[in-house]
């Protein structure tokens, strides 16, 4: 058993981590790596923007509804 690499794992490991840590990441209080990408209060807004773009508009979501403002 082990990790199985699937296409655009990254990607959607970052959006499970940051839809479940959601409160966490934006208080400061975890800071999670994903490959490459570090998520933490700082660029956290970035990611929500990059991970739930539509068609070059943001989408609006819970989420992204507190951050973008």
């Amino acid at each position: 058993m082990g990790f199985h690499e699937f296409q655009n794992w990254e990607a959607q490991i970052i959006k499970t981590v940051i839809e479940s840590f959601f409160v966490a990441i934006h208080q400061g209080k975890l800071i999670a790596r994903v490959g490459r990408t570090t998520l933490n209060k700082t660029s956290l807004p970035d990611q929500i923007k990059k991970h739930y773009a539509v068609s070059g508009r943001t989408e609006t979501t819970p989420l992204n509804t507190l951050l973008l403002r």
